[in-house]
């Protein structure tokens, strides 16, 4: 929330915070401009069709954070990587989504330089349903000319609520199935009010917490829905929980158990909960597509003794080069 406030702030938008409700007016957004921020992470990324919409021109820092090809004397990426706490990940979907659409994106060694007149529809096929890259297509499309089609979209409970709150201001964006979503751009979009939905991954935080230490955690406002393979994950290794009025209950009762876990893209469980997966006995964690920092956060995450063994299938997008193989995991940090 941080970035994105400092982001709106430096292009001209008011954002205040009263009582848990944001306040944004974005009517005298003058400044194209948000190439320096005080934090880094990829955010910035999806502030760029938005800016071309409004100013014709976006300028937003470049957060490559950490590039181990290049350590390794590997090619460079043309479109470079952004990065933030869980290491490289590329944003060449991003770009090359919004060059398609008519834009005009130069990438220097500190930001990205985007321009277009107007963007335009088009058949955008994501060779991931990158959840990143989706949203930004969805900002771009919305008041794009002529329809615009996502294929192999992301279908992450946060970009269906991101769908539904662009449909709150005027959008015009039809779900279909196999990954397709389909955008007519209007004109123009108008204010709205919209409450967004709970963190999932800060529930499933809190309920690996709960059964790693035999504790008992009730998450205000979270919802079964959006955790469905978590909540299957979390009950195979010896978890349990307990939907109640106001929210989500995580407990344990007896002992944890072995599992193996295969990670994979919406409705499957994410990678971002595979540490949480594990504390006690021997876990295989099999990534269809993972990045670096993935298997570091998950090293770090383990008591002492457990093995952690990683795989990648020949379809993985990114291979891993800090890959744990039947690695001992000397002490618990987290």
């Amino acid at each position: 929330m941080e970035t994105v406030t400092e982001i709106l702030r430096k292009v001209g938008a008011t954002v205040t915070f009263r009582n848990g409700t944001v306040t944004v007016n974005a009517a005298r957004v003058r400044n194209f401009r948000a190439a320096q921020l005080s934090r880094k992470n990829r955010l910035p990324v999806l502030a760029i069709a938005p800016l071309l919409h409004r100013l014709g021109r976006a300028e937003v820092p470049y957060v490559g954070a950490d590039r181990p090809w290049v350590r390794l004397g590997a090619p460079r990426d043309r479109d470079g990587v952004a990065g933030d706490n869980l290491g490289a990940r590329p944003v060449d979907f991003h770009l090359s989504a919004l060059r398609k659409m008519g834009a005009r994106i130069v990438v220097t060694r500190d930001s990205y330089k985007a321009r277009a007149k107007r963007l335009h529809g088009t058949t955008i096929a994501l060779p991931y349903p990158s959840v990143g890259a989706t949203e930004t297509v969805l900002l771009a499309s919305v008041l794009a000319d002529g329809i615009t089609t996502i294929k192999n979209a992301a279908g992450e409970p946060e970009v269906v609520d991101l769908i539904s709150c662009l449909q709150k201001m005027g959008a015009l964006i039809e779900l279909d199935t196999n990954r397709v979503i389909r955008v007519e751009g209007v004109k123009k979009l108008h204010g709205t009010e919209h409450r967004v939905i709970p963190d999932r991954m800060e529930a499933a935080a809190f309920a690996v917490l709960a059964v790693a230490t035999k504790g008992n955690i009730l998450v205000r406002d979270a919802e079964a829905k959006h955790l469905i393979t978590f909540l299957n994950a979390l009950r195979k290794v010896g978890g349990e929980y307990r939907v109640e009025k106001n929210g989500i209950r995580f407990f344990r009762t007896g002992p944890l158990k072995p599992y193996a876990i295969e990670t994979a893209p919406h409705p499957g469980f994410m990678t971002h909960r595979g540490r949480g997966a594990l504390h006690q006995k021997p876990l295989s964690i099999r990534g269809w597509r993972l990045f670096p920092q993935h298997c570091h956060s998950w090293s770090h995450s383990f008591e002492g003794g457990r093995d952690i063994c990683t795989r990648y299938p020949r379809r993985a997008c990114t291979p891993c080069c800090c890959t744990y193989r039947e690695r001992k995991i000397s002490h618990f940090r987290h």
